[in-house]
């Protein structure tokens, strides 16, 4: 094998790690359709028409999930192509970024604090919230010299979290 190339076995695993969530959430529905005594279409259908909402309720929080899912995947590719050692603080600070992102998508859209955890596992959303702010603030110390090279951009990230 040439020193440019690699086994077939990488690419293929790496599909496999993209394509399995949503295979298995998919092969999951008739299971959750049964437990839950919901119609499947209750999980395929838009929420608006479902529901028969306007379409303009929630759109802050909607708008907001857009630009978590886009941060998210924007700085997970970008730690992914990085190059070694040149970017190596920066990488770490990419791949935090991505994942804080994805969590806090993932919160907004699934109401994670504001229902999952209060609801099912009886935590309540005060200490939900107060571990995402000492995630925050760990974040924001782990990365502080790199963040403050950028005050303004900081600054605005800081603003549109609020």
């Amino acid at each position: 094998m040439s020193a440019g190339t690699r086994p077939a076995r990488a690419g293929t695993l790496r599909y496999a790690v993209i394509l399995a969530p949503p295979a298995l959430l998919i092969a999951a529905l008739p299971l959750l359709s049964r437990l839950l005594e919901t119609p499947i279409g209750d999980f395929t259908r838009d929420v608006f028409s479902t529901a028969e909402l306007p379409v303009y309720i929630g759109l802050v929080s909607n708008v907001g999930i857009f630009m978590w899912g886009a941060t998210a995947a924007v700085c997970g590719f970008a730690w992914w192509v990085a190059p070694g050692p040149r970017w190596r603080g920066r990488r770490a600070w990419l791949l935090a970024t991505a994942v804080w992102s994805g969590v806090l998508m993932a919160d907004d859209f699934f109401m994670f604090h504001e229902w999952i955890f209060p609801k099912v596992t009886g935590l309540d959303e005060k200490v939900v919230l107060g571990a995402y702010g000492a995630a925050l603030a760990t974040y924001l110390w782990a990365f502080r010299a790199l963040l403050a090279e950028s005050p303004v951009g900081i600054g605005a990230a800081v603003a549109l979290f609020g």
